[in-house]
Order: C-alpha cells, then structure tokens, then sequence
C-alpha cells in the first residue's frame, strides 16, 4: 500500500472516530446530566445538546474524512453512489464510527460511574434500565408514563418511526450536498461558465444539527431517536462488560438489538434512494421543457406554424 493511501484512511478513521467521539460525549453527557442530577430538564434542552454536538462533530470529522458518522448514512451513500468507496474504505470508517461510539460510552459512564452506581443501588430492573439508557437505547424508555408501554410503543411502531426518522434525515443530508449540473440561477446569470463558490460547511451542519433536534424532540419519547446504528451498538457492549447482561443483550424486550440496527440502516437506504428518485425525475421534467421551448423544437414550430 503507498504511503499516501495509507495516510489518507488512517485519517479517515480517526476523523470518523473523533468525530463520533465528540457527538457521542455531548449527547450522551446532557443525558446522563438530565437523568443523574436534579434538575427540571426538558427534551427540548436534550435536543439542543445533541443537534450542537453534530454542528461541532461534522466540523471536526470534515477536515479528516467525510464526517459520515453514522454507519447508515455510509452505507447508504455507498450503495447509492454517492461516495466512491471500496470495501476497505468502508471498514475503515465503521469501524472508526464504532472506536468512536466506544470512547465516548466509556468516558461518559467515568465520569458518571458514583451516580449511576447509587442510582441503581437497589438493584430493581427499573433503575438498571435508566442508567443503561443513558448509553443504549430502548423502546419506550424507562421511566415513561404511558399505561401500558409496550403496547403503547410496539415494535412495529418503533421500527416505522426509526425508519421515517432516518429516511428524513438522508433526505436532508442529501439536499445540503447536492449540486444541480445546470443550476437555473446560475444558467440565467451566465455563471455557469465561472466556477462555483465553495460552499461553507457551517450552513450544512448547522441545518443537520437543527433537524437532529427536531427529530429528537418528535420521537425520542417513544423511541430515544437512535437514527445510528453504532450510537447503540458500541454503548451496548460496554453495557455487557460493565455486567448489565440481559439489559444490555438483547435487551429486555429481546428485540432492541437488531431493531436499532435494521430500522436506522433500512430509513436510510430508503431515504437516499427516494432523494435521487426524486431529482432524476425533476431533471427529467427540466430537460424535457428546455426541449420543448427550444428554436426549431417540434412544439415551437407547431406555434409558429399557427
């Protein structure tokens, strides 16, 4: 392998690693505050904390890889085309998104380790349950006031609202970075000959981080809002080696683990497929009228005929 190549995925992993990472401590860390510490947090607040740890995450990751930091995303934009990526390439950066998911549970769980120990001081499957969800997730959560949660929260339930979610996120992470062949601003303006303006990463992050939380406030009190494979899949493995056993594998509804890993991934295949489904018909459309409305074209000679 040359030098290079093995620079730029060494940089690729530890890019989705750091990035990960940071998004991870933030959101998990407000969590583990909100359920730990007195306080009257509201999931507004949580959401905040998430969205401005995914502005912060993307701006890190983005000067090292391509700040996917998300297995669904990645493999998502892998099958659709979107990123070039050989199968290397692509273990490379799940496996960085996984070491940074790790680090991030890990560090959080030292740093809160007293108050989730007396907080499960009684051993009840109640309080393992909250202190686990500060890391994995699990539908609905623990501590909820429905009736009867599990018939209010089904997992077929849980599995379409991870699977919107998602599938609206793709959505968006494919609108920020698409570019038009033939932007008609640009075309009326007689741009198109000039490069275009490299686009700052603030705006992208910022409107991503803004529909995190929006996601988050939406269906994080039936689901926790996963969207992320690795953000349950890492956390649940320090959960097994912190002893939370059943809890932490498969989970207490034995369904959470392949739940959380199907439902974000399929959402987001299905997101980015629709996107361009979407965007080559439009283009279609376009071409089709500029055909049309072109000298010499049969419509137009139809109207100058009558």
């Amino acid at each position: 392998m040359a030098s290079s190549d093995f620079t730029s995925r060494a940089s690729s992993l530890a890019g989705e690693a750091l990035g990960v990472a940071l998004l991870l401590s933030i959101g998990e860390g407000f969590g583990a505050i909100a359920t730990l510490l007195p306080g009257n947090y509201a999931i507004w607040q949580v959401a905040i904390a998430w969205g401005v740890g995914l502005v912060l995450a993307i701006h890190v990751a983005s000067k090292l890889s391509n700040a996917h930091l998300n297995p669904a995303v990645s493999i998502a934009l892998h099958l659709d085309g979107s990123n070039k990526m050989t199968a290397t390439d692509m273990a490379l950066y799940l496996c960085g998104q996984f070491i940074g998911a790790f680090a991030a549970a890990a560090l959080v769980y030292g740093c809160f380790r007293s108050h989730i120990e007396s907080l499960q001081r009684d051993g009840t499957t109640l309080s393992m349950l909250t202190g686990a969800s500060i890391f994995a997730c699990y539908f609905p959560p623990p501590g909820n006031t429905y009736v009867d949660p599990y018939e209010a929260v089904t997992p077929q339930r849980a599995f379409f609202l991870e699977f919107l979610a998602t599938a609206s996120l793709l959505v968006v992470i494919k609108a920020m970075a698409h570019e038009p062949a033939n932007d008609p601003q640009r075309e009326q303006l007689g741009l198109l000959s000039r490069p275009a303006p490299k686009p700052s990463v603030w705006l992208p992050s910022s409107v991503l981080g803004v529909t995190l939380a929006i996601l988050i406030v939406l269906i994080a009190p039936m689901t926790q809002c996963c969207l992320n494979p690795c953000r349950d899949l890492a956390p649940r493995v320090l959960l097994w080696l912190c002893g939370y056993g059943q809890i932490a594998f498969p989970g207490p509804r034995k369904i959470e683990l392949w739940l959380y890993m199907v439902a974000p991934t399929a959402g987001a295949i299905a997101g980015a497929f629709g996107y361009n489904l979407v965007v080559r018909l439009k283009e279609q459309q376009r071409l089709k009228s500029k055909e049309e409305s072109e000298p010499g074209s049969p419509r137009v000679a139809r109207a100058s005929a009558l």
